[in-house]
């Protein structure tokens, strides 16, 4: 079995490459069983739904993957919904500490819209492990900035925001000003945040919480 087979190499960092969908989902199927996983690369290849249910088990079995790297893949708003409930941890506990100790998390050049980022931002309530994250080149609007800022304001591990090349407007400029404005009272305090995102062809950088 190919389970078996990551046991014996002890296998912790693995990139998934040009696999048809059949295949992908035969190899996610066995990840699933598999739980010293460290590091996941997806590239190449076509997440649909069912994937999507069998990346939710490999997350949620690999408590110790600390990157997830699924660029230009097509994850739209329903693939990411579902697998990333994986990041809740173990779902055989209703209460369990047990959870995802991902660092790491890339979703740049897909299909995600501001509905795919709250259901993202919902499975990460719970997560004070995340230091990066790659929202990039997605479909995500204004719409979807007042979830964002939320997420800044109540995670404390976050450390760097990728928002470049969404459709944001100068509205999403001025909602996270007023976010820095106002920061001192939120529970981010730190002074290595950084956000970057481009409105109207412009990339703005903001970093510095105090």
């Amino acid at each position: 079995m190919l389970a078996d087979s990551f046991a014996k190499y002890n296998v912790e960092t693995l990139k998934i490459s040009r696999f048809n969908t059949a295949s992908l989902n035969k190899l996610l199927q066995a990840l699933s069983s598999y739980n010293k996983l460290q590091s996941l690369t997806l590239t190449n290849v076509r997440l649909d739904i069912v994937s999507a249910k069998y990346l939710e088990n490999v997350i949620a079995n690999n408590l110790k993957l600390k990157s997830l790297d699924l660029q230009f893949i097509g994850v739209n708003d329903d693939v990411l919904a579902k697998f990333s409930k994986g990041f809740k941890g173990d779902r055989e506990e209703a209460a369990s500490t047990k959870r995802s100790e991902i660092e790491q998390l890339n979703l740049w050049g897909n299909e995600i819209t501001e509905n795919g980022v709250v259901a993202l931002i919902n499975n990460l309530s719970k997560n004070n492990s995340l230091k990066k994250l790659y929202l990039g080149f997605n479909n995500i609007t204004d719409a979807g900035m007042v979830d964002i800022i939320k997420f800044i304001r109540n995670n404390d591990s976050l450390e760097f925001l990728d928002l470049t090349r969404n459709p944001l407007t100068d509205a999403s400029a001025l909602l996270f000003a007023e976010f820095m404005k106002n920061n001192k009272d939120m529970k981010i305090k730190k002074n290595n945040f950084e956000i970057n995102f481009i409105y109207k062809g412009n990339k703005s950088t903001e970093k510095g919480f105090s």
